[in-house]
């Protein structure tokens, strides 16, 4: 840390640049895992690692699913693809503007509400819809399986003591993969 400018030392946390301070102030030195398992952080390791699975198992789903889906439907290849690059679109702009809320101190929030998009499209894209609601309900699919996933690794982050983030967010996503 010390090859970076000293303006840009006040933006980040104190002990990032003084060595032993997170030593002095009781912290732990060594994360291990053991340390996901204390009654403060336990409960935040389980809810991140369900939330980790299940986003993880929803994008695979949802990439793989609905070009094959919508094949089977009667829509041709072309048809398909564009209801492929509706859902990559959507989790573009998925990506980018809930993170913005989430910057704002609402990390939890936006990403339980980030989900409920995907939610309703994936039950929405079952019934017959006119072409132009299909590939909105597949942009908003996209906004809430892989817009979201990257608000679960917020969350995360969020959820761990500045020692056990590394540790937190590493099995978190090792056990969702």
């Amino acid at each position: 840390m010390s090859s970076l400018p000293p303006r840009s030392r006040p933006l980040l946390p104190r002990w990032l640049y003084r060595p032993g301070q997170a030593a002095r102030r009781g912290a732990r030195t060594r994360p291990s895992v053991p340390g996901l398992s204390w009654t403060r952080t336990a409960a935040a390791s389980q809810c991140c690692w369900v939330a980790s699975f299940m986003s993880t198992a929803l994008i695979y789903s949802t990439s793989n699913w609905p070009p094959s889906a919508m094949l089977k439907a009667g829509y041709d290849l072309n048809s398909a693809l564009e209801f492929s690059t509706a859902f990559t679109v959507g989790a573009s702009v998925g990506t980018t503007a809930p993170s913005l809320l989430a910057d704002r101190g609402h990390v939890r929030v936006v990403t339980l509400r980030g989900f409920l998009p995907a939610a309703c499209a994936l039950l929405s894209l079952n019934t017959p819809q006119p072409r132009p609601d299909l590939l909105l309900l597949s942009a908003l699919a996209g906004v809430g399986s892989l817009g979201t996933q990257s608000l679960v690794v917020g969350c995360m982050a969020a959820s761990y003591p500045p020692q056990l983030i590394g540790t937190g967010m590493g099995f978190a996503l090792a056990v969702g993969r």
